[in-house]
């Protein structure tokens, strides 16, 4: 199976089968190489992401556990760019404060017609996403000593990162993911 096979499913936070993963690639070609000032964290708007060896080494730095990616060769224009990190697996922590976020489709209304909706096709409940928030708050205590993790499915599987990892990322010259400010709620879990 291709990597781009198994994207979405990682995307989507599930897991690989050890099938899946020992037919994981070693090799991965990238549409940009780095420049002399920044590294790029490869991948779609959801992921899978891969992960220049800086941005994973200030990961890990400030959150060692929790995470799990597989190491593979960067390739762009055919010259290796080193060894990269795959995201496999990134903490899922239920932290959105629904009522201190504001959504740009209908503010509260959005919120109530998502939550009040059949199932869709295949079984699930519908996603309330946070593609359509204008505002993201965040239950603190929820978050709290965490760098990079995953909104639970009902979130359309957003990614979120504190503002610690990105001010690391941004000062080691990594580029490649749009950040954007979420907020703290003082709101307990």
């Amino acid at each position: 199976m291709r990597l781009t096979q198994m994207g979405a499913k990682i995307a989507l936070g599930f897991k690989l089968t050890d099938e899946e993963r020992a037919n994981l690639p070693g090799r991965v070609h990238v549409g940009c190489a780095p420049t002399r000032t920044k590294t790029f964290i490869y991948g779609l708007s959801i992921g899978p992401f891969i992960l220049p060896p800086a941005a994973y080494r200030e990961l890990m730095n400030l959150e060692p556990t929790g995470h799990v990616f597989h190491e593979l060769e960067a390739v762009h224009d055919g010259v290796s760019l080193g060894p990269h990190f795959l995201q496999l697996e990134a903490p899922i922590i239920d932290c959105v404060d629904v009522d201190r976020t504001t959504f740009s489709r209908g503010g509260r209304a959005y919120i109530e017609e998502v939550l009040a909706s059949p199932p869709g096709p295949d079984g699930q409940p519908l996603r309330l996403s946070l593609d359509f928030a204008q505002r993201v708050s965040l239950i603190g205590s929820a978050i709290a000593g965490r760098h990079w993790w995953r909104a639970p499915s009902s979130y359309s599987w957003q990614q979120l990162c504190s503002a610690r990892l990105v001010q690391s990322w941004r000062s080691a010259g990594v580029a490649g993911v749009r950040l954007e400010q979420c907020y703290t709620s003082d709101r307990t879990h």
